[in-house]
């Protein structure tokens, strides 16, 4: 487990006309990919199907699973001269968890459209290690709460592949602290608290490779610099073995990252779930 501290001034952030071209250049790209996902769902909703005339069955399903997260931060707080990183690699996540974690998606689906949720709350805390020159070590706290919901529509929904496109947003709420114990030098401590949504646009494709086994992929990105984020995005990619009707398990790796002027985040690590559907 690696896990640093670093304290230094902060500067204001100065727009240039450069960073202003890539910002109009950034609301230009996600304005083009929400034209194409409108576009390619409307060619999508114009394809004659058999099950048109029929009333589209309620579908409901949950997901708990394990992620062996690893976590790289790094939060620069606004009223405070100093900022701190946290470096968790994902095979020591276990000894560094300071509570709880939660982590569980479901959906809710009628015909082609469906709504997902997913939720991520994950604590962690450890020792910083000074080798007690300025300081005599210290402690660094972090929890993370993700909390993403998305409206999508399928575009396909052939007996092999499944595609959908959609759109919501994905919300964050990180707490930090630091604290680093007098030596030489006096303590010092720092903290950080935010609470912030982002909008993404997202695409889902399920691949039938057998009766029972498939795969998942789904990729989402968004903020753009439209929102108060400059960029968020996440990959996902599973192996699934339906057990029953009821019940597929999965295995695959998921990856998340955020990114502003005063925090960036990146959760990426293997996972195992339970689709439950009824």
């Amino acid at each position: 487990m690696k896990l640093k501290a670093s304290f230094g001034l902060l500067s204001a952030r100065q727009i240039t006309l450069g960073e202003q071209v890539t910002i109009i250049g950034r609301q230009r790209i996600v304005a083009n990919a929400i034209v194409g996902l409108v576009g390619f769902a409307w060619a999508g909703a114009a394809l004659p199907s058999p099950l048109a005339a029929q009333e589209a069955p309620w579908e409901f399903s949950v997901t708990p699973y394990l992620w062996a997260t690893g976590i790289n931060a790094k939060v620069s707080p606004s009223r405070a001269a100093s900022s701190h990183d946290v470096d968790v690699k994902f095979s020591d996540i276990i000894e560094n968890l300071d509570g709880v974690p939660v982590v569980i998606g479901g959906e809710v689906r009628n015909g082609r459209f469906g709504l997902i949720g997913d939720l991520l709350y994950l604590p962690v805390a450890a020792r910083i290690d000074t080798r007690n020159l300025l300081f005599n070590d210290g402690k660094s706290e972090m929890s993370t709460l993700m909390v993403e919901v998305a409206g999508f529509y399928r575009v396909a929904d052939g007996s092999d592949i499944k595609v959908d496109v959609g759109a919501g947003f994905r919300l964050w709420s990180v707490s930090s602290k630091a604290r680093l114990n007098a030596g030489l030098l006096p303590a010092t401590s720092t903290k950080f608290d935010k609470t912030f949504a982002d909008p993404i646009v997202a695409v889902r494709a399920n691949l039938s490779l057998s009766e029972r086994w498939s795969v998942t992929g789904y990729f989402d990105m968004g903020a753009f610099d439209i929102s108060s984020s400059e960029l968020t995005w996440q990959l996902l990619g599973t192996v699934n073995y339906r057990a029953a009707d009821w019940i597929e398990l999965r295995a695959g790796w998921r990856h998340i990252e955020v990114k502003r002027d005063d925090i960036k985040v990146g959760i990426t690590g293997p996972m195992v779930g339970a689709t439950f559907r009824f």
